[in-house]
């Protein structure tokens, strides 16, 4: 039951909040002025924590990375 709640959270986040969030970053004007590199480590920085999540909760909950695909 955890473990299909995580799967389900984790597809929910990953197909729901993080485009919304995207979207709502996106408009602001203050983003602006921050130096391009530092948007694009922190982009590398989310993506990177985002692939751990996902490989966290495919070791934790499933038979293995056989599995996946």
């Amino acid at each position: 039951m955890l473990a299909r709640l995580l799967t389900v959270g984790l597809i929910l986040l990953l197909l729901g909040a993080v485009p919304v969030l995207a979207f709502l970053t996106a408009r602001k004007p203050e983003l602006r002025s921050i130096p391009r590199i530092d948007l694009y480590v922190s982009a590398v920085f989310s993506q990177w924590l985002l692939a751990v999540l996902a490989i966290g909760v495919i070791w934790w909950t499933g038979p293995g990375f056989q599995a996946v695909g």
